[in-house]
């Protein structure tokens, strides 16, 4: 006989209570002769990956002679045939299932839209993104990739309201045969010769399943417990702080929010960001909103996502809900909506197609990497010129509200947010904020202003600049962040450069260290700090390593000193490399290592900043050279030169680093006579309680 189970799960769910109903049809339509087992694991946490919850995930394997009976198309000889009646022998299959109880479904071809509070919802999409953090999840944690079949389960919609296949949508009150033929419309049987007899197969797997292989998935469920279980102290009191109830109606600021533009304002440090993530996680949770946070930082996206999937923070695209991106990605997401990107791509799209035409020696795989790669980089190489189009497009009418309505509900789970939380909004060009505030209200807005700690440029974005319903700006001058001498030492950095700098010490967080030494990174600095930081509570990710170009190896795309640091035994998450920065990351046992430039928002229990000196040396030959300041700096920084104002802007940048640890500070210098070796040399002299000159 066939063993059907449900593998953990919360009974109360509605996702267990489909699990059920997906059990007693498999147990009433299986045979007694047949053999075999079927998983069903309701409501898997896809730990590591950004769509993080897969409402299903079906696993199935049989022995020999299970065979169904279905309409369906399939591949012979390569070649592909017709939908028609077929004997189909199953050894396998993996289904990734979204369940939806809506009655009313829309389907444009086989994309299936459905209606939620006046805004539609491509649900079509939203399986497919299931479908790829699945298949990342699986082979991340389990090392398998079978092909996985993503199926669309519409529990109370009759079949007769399906449209005709090739779809991949389930009605109510399925047969098993229902969902083999749909299963088979993503992934058709192949013609092959077995020993039991020529026939139509099919496989999920490369190569069988066995007792182990579904072992494996069977455990994927306790992963993310055992993340949860496992993270560190650091990340446990982020999570609890965030989680923990603001009670909006008590802060000074909270019956602004949605009325009025609010302004967080602080220095690195005074957790803006935090605040951000706590006012956006109570506006979903008590007040149904749906809120996203935006950012530069790719680095930063995956960290927040790693806290909203650790705090277990729903990604569910029609209802309340904490998103994080990047603006460009969002900006992304609006141009498309309103049909400025592809405008703007096609010539070039046209050519990208020819050119991978004229290559057929190459794998589907990487022509989908190719493809990828090509559009992040025109996307990125064109941004000015389609913020400048868009821009121009709504201010002069091309682009009407009736547009604007109309996009907000076709892309409403991309695009469609009631808040909009902005990090570090002093840094962001001004077209940008002027296109969001022409698409949203101002009064939709919380920002967080970092004051003058510029990464994109040096020209400072008045967010309140013809806006005259803002809330008095909040100025955050406790650090949030660091101990109390670390506090000391940045202030005593920031006082020797001349750079303004309030940040005051919070009373609850004492003690701290700073080690720099002009000697390299070696093994037994790396098990003494390592040790400590474990034996404080915290994993592994809570120790940061900070590195300049100069220590990222271009064609690699990868930290130049990885082989050798994994060689001692270190492992690593190189943020380094573009295709990991995008992901957080799943391993506890990994340190993270990033570039300076990608640490801005982000944190560790110890933070190592490696060739500190070339680091500030690179940033003073890079300053821009039109600095603009916040409206209450000018006055005194007017009479500023330019070689000044580059001195300044390469200060105020090391800053960034230096307020990323919040126990310990290790810094590496190349060259212990540079001005900036000298400069340490001399605090160290100065503060030898807290700062210590390792030789």
């Amino acid at each position: 006989m066939v063993i059907v189970e449900i593998a953990f799960g919360d009974p109360t769910t509605e996702e267990y209570g489909a699990a059920e109903q997906l059990r007693d049809m498999f147990e009433r339509d299986l045979r007694p002769d047949e053999e075999g087992r079927i998983v069903i694991v309701p409501n898997l946490f896809l730990w590591g990956q950004r769509t993080r919850q897969v409402d299903l995930l079906v696993i199935g394997q049989f022995g020999p002679g299970f065979c169904r009976r279905v309409r369906c198309a399939a591949e012979r000889d390569g070649a592909d045939e017709p939908v028609a009646l077929r004997n189909v022998y199953v050894k396998n299959f993996c289904w990734c299932v979204e369940v939806k109880d809506h009655d009313h479904v829309r389907f444009q071809g086989a994309t299936a839209i459905v209606r939620y509070n006046d805004h539609d919802h491509d649900v079509s999409a939203q399986s497919d993104r299931q479908l790829h953090a699945l298949r990342q999840f699986l082979k991340d944690h389990a090392k398998l990739q079978p092909y996985i079949c993503n199926l669309i389960w519409f529990r109370n919609l009759d079949k007769r309201a399906l449209p005709a296949i090739p779809h991949n949508c389930v009605g109510k009150l399925p047969t098993l045969e229902d969902w083999l033929e749909r299963a088979f419309v993503v992934h058709p049987p192949r013609f092959t010769q077995r020993r039991s007899g020529p026939g139509y197969y099919l496989s999920a797997c490369a190569k069988d399943m066995d007792e182990a292989a579904l072992e494996d998935f069977e455990a994927l469920r306790r992963i993310f417990a055992e993340a949860r279980d496992a993270m560190g102290q650091l990340t446990r009191d982020k999570v609890e702080l965030i989680t923990r109830k603001l009670i909006l109606s008590n802060q000074h600021y909270a019956q602004a929010i949605g009325q009025k533009l609010v302004v967080i304002r602080g220095r690195a440090g005074t957790g803006k960001t935090v605040k951000l993530l706590r006012i956006a996680y109570d506006l979903a949770e008590r007040r149904g909103e749906r809120c996203l946070i935006l950012t530069y930082n790719k680095a930063l996206v995956a960290d927040i996502q790693r806290l909203m999937a650790l705090a277990m923070v729903p990604d569910d695209v029609i209802g309340p809900t904490v998103d994080v991106r990047t603006v460009h990605a969002f900006m992304r997401s609006l141009m498309i909506g309103l049909g400025i990107y592809d405008r703007v791509k096609d010539e070039a799209a046209r050519a990208m197609a020819a050119a991978l035409q004229a290559q057929p020696e190459l794998g589907d795989a990487e022509r989908a990497l190719r493809w990828e790669q090509f559009e992040e980089r025109f996307f990125l190489d064109h941004y000015d010129e389609l913020k400048a189009e868009l821009l121009a497009y709504l201010r002069g009418g091309a682009i009407t509200a009736a547009d604007v309505a109309q996009m907000m509900t076709r892309h409403h789970d991309e695009v469609a947010w009631d808040v909009l939380l902005i990090d570090e909004s002093q840094d962001w060009p001004a077209d940008e904020r002027d296109i969001l505030f022409t698409l949203f209200e101002p009064r939709r807005f919380v920002i967080a202003d970092g004051v003058d700690q510029f990464v994109r440029s040096a020209r400072y974005t008045d967010w309140l600049r013809g806006v005259d319903y803002h809330k008095p700006i909040v100025s955050e001058k406790r650090s949030l962040r660091q101990k109390t001498n670390l506090c000391a030492f940045v202030g005593r950095y920031a006082q020797a450069l001349r750079v303004p700098w309030d940040v005051q010490p919070s009373g609850e967080l004492s003690g701290g260290r700073v080690l720099i030494t002009p000697l390299a990174y070696h093994p037994e600095l790396h098990e003494r700090l390592r040790d400590a930081c474990l034996a404080s509570g915290n994993q592994a990710y809570e120790m940061m390593f900070l590195v300049p170009p100069s220590l990222v190896d271009q064609d690699r795309r990868c930290f130049k000193l990885r082989d050798e640091w994994e060689g001692w035994g270190i492992e690593l998450w190189d943020g380094t490399s573009p295709d990991l920065r995008a992901a957080y990351p799943s391993k506890l046992t990994a340190h993270r290592v990033l570039q300076y430039d990608s640490c801005r928002g982000l944190e560790g229990w110890t933070v190592v900043c490696l060739h500190f000196d070339e680091f500030v040396q690179y940033k003073l030959e890079t300053a821009p050279a039109d600095a603009e300041h916040a409206p209450e700096e000018r006055p005194r920084l007017a009479l500023r030169d330019p070689e000044e104002e580059r001195r300044l802007f390469a200060a105020r940048w090391s800053l960034i680093p230096l307020t990323r640890a919040i126990d310990t500070l290790v810094i590496t210098l190349r060259d212990a006579q540079s001005e900036t070796g000298r400069l340490l040399r001399d605090l160290a002299r100065h503060m030898p309680d807290c700062v210590e000159w390792l030789t």
